[in-house]
């Protein structure tokens, strides 16, 4: 009688081992996806981010060239906080009208994240 208990003993720690190694094959298969979600919402948020930031500084230099049309420069590169944003300015002038046109590009390295574009009244 002894020996069935000693050998139920064996039989149960087999089983759980069993269990155990189940539960971390079923978490191996939820975790890749979680990992592959997580990165791409992390995707998501920076570009979003990049885009709400370029809104922002594309009106600052809008607002420097209706404050003093023709007066600033024609591109250049963000300083500290938005290194690695760079802006262009476009000024075409309608006689007719007696307006400038004028576009701001906000980019980066690989891609154009803004454009506006305003009509400034000749001083």
């Amino acid at each position: 009688m002894p020996e069935m208990l000693f050998i139920k003993e064996k039989n149960k720690k087999g089983f759980f081992l069993l269990e155990v190694l189940f539960i971390a094959l079923i978490l191996g298969i939820i975790a890749v996806p979680l990992i592959y979600s997580l990165n791409s919402i992390l995707r998501a948020f920076k570009i979003s981010n990049d885009f709400t930031r370029s809104i922002y500084l594309a009106e600052m230099v809008l607002f420097q060239e209706i404050k003093n049309p023709g007066r600033i420069e024609k591109e250049g590169e963000f300083p500290f906080p938005h290194k690695g944003f760079y802006w262009e300015l476009e000024e075409e002038f309608d006689k007719l009208l007696g307006l400038y046109r004028v576009k701001v590009r906000i980019r980066d390295k690989r891609r154009v994240y803004a454009e506006l574009v305003t009509l400034v009244k000749e001083k």
